[in-house]
């Protein structure tokens, strides 16, 4: 294993190699970071593997062991893996909730759930010790007097945002199968990275892919007036049960919106913002940017955050050609051991 120095070295290369700045980095820990994780479970000649895929290889890799596991979440990995589910393949999703609950969402094909279903027993089994989520939709599922039941729409405090100038923890509300961060404590470091970018006065902000309110929660809990634009619909849905105990809820107005569309409407959202907010997919901000273009005034300052450098140099190409320009960029290494990094980037407008 390459030395944690090194690695970091590693890793301001590559970014500044895409960003053409250097780039502090800034280290919450060496491992035990995550609080949620993504596993492909196959049988391959009558064994269970359950692991992460390895592209270059198109293979799973078993995963015995994780250092970047919370202890919390190896736990209930562990205990996944010592009674896997009778199936042949399928995705898993687990994920330890702030107060020490243990979620599980499996991503299978309808006929698969079926024979679960119908087997039943490996559902009982698991249901003592872990809530369940099954499928696309990300169905709740209980069992009461001898029947499974599949409910739509449940959610609980899978997560936690940062709230105030002192970042308390403040539960969100989510699916086990919702978009949060990795992590509790890497999380919070984001935030605050992000909060120390901000200007000291109060703003009107636009966040973009708001998803169940992380920073949008923080950046009102701050004074800011927030518009989030999300098209989940089950995440907005999570984010206005976390937003009924919120004291600072009139400051954030939700709109549904797919700001890859071209609806007039996501024009309409930039007016009279002092800031743009996005932290987008992989495949970055698309044609959002396009509705950017057509716009007469734009906001003075824009903070992306990105944990994929390359499309996020494409986009920073584009907001260039708007007038902005890069005049700061900091990252949080979520993920050590691997090539992955979140990065923060401040731009703003040149006059």
């Amino acid at each position: 294993m390459t030395p944690y120095s090194e690695q970091i070295i590693d890793k301001q290369k590559f970014l500044k190699s895409h960003l053409g700045i250097d780039i502090k980095i800034h280290t919450v820990d060496i491992g035990h970071l995550r609080d949620r994780c993504d596993l492909s479970l196959i049988e391959r000649d009558g064994e269970k593997i359950l692991g992460l895929y390895d592209i270059d290889k198109k293979i799973i890799l078993d995963l015995e062991e994780c250092p970047q596991m919370s202890e919390s979440l190896w736990r209930a990995v562990s205990k996944f893996r010592a009674d896997l589910p009778p199936i042949t393949l399928g995705s898993v999703r687990i994920r330890v909730s702030p107060n020490g609950q243990v979620g599980i969402w499996l991503d299978l094909p309808n006929l698969t759930v079926k024979d679960l279903l119908i087997e039943k027993s490996w559902f009982e089994r698991t249901l003592k010790w872990a809530y369940v989520e099954i499928g696309q939709k990300r169905k709740k599922l209980v069992y009461e007097n001898g029947k499974h039941q599949l409910l739509e729409n449940q959610f609980e405090t899978w997560f936690e945002t940062y709230i105030g100038k002192t970042l308390d923890p403040f539960p969100i509300y989510g699916c086990v199968g919702g978009f949060t961060q990795p992590g509790f404590r890497a999380n919070k470091k984001l935030i605050e990275v992000i909060d120390s970018l901000l200007p000291d006065k109060k703003l009107n902000i636009l966040e973009l892919c708001s998803g169940s309110g992380n920073f949008s929660i923080n950046l009102a809990s701050l004074g800011h007036n927030v518009t989030a634009a999300e098209v989940d619909n089950s995440s907005l849905e999570a984010m206005q049960l976390s937003l009924n105990e919120f004291d600072n809820k009139k400051l954030i107005d939700i709109h549904r919106i797919n700001i890859h569309s071209k609806s007039p409407k996501i024009k309409d959202l930039f007016v009279d913002k002092d800031l743009v907010l996005v932290d987008p997919p992989r495949s970055g901000l698309g044609r959002s940017l396009d509705a950017m273009m057509e716009l007469k005034v734009l906001p003075k300052n824009f903070i992306y955050i990105s944990c994929y450098p390359e499309s996020l140099a494409q986009d920073l190409q584009k907001l260039e050609i708007l007038g902005y320009r890069l005049t700061k960029a900091e990252a949080v290494d979520q993920f050590p051991q691997s090539k992955h990094i979140e990065v923060i980037c401040l731009l703003e407008m040149q006059s």
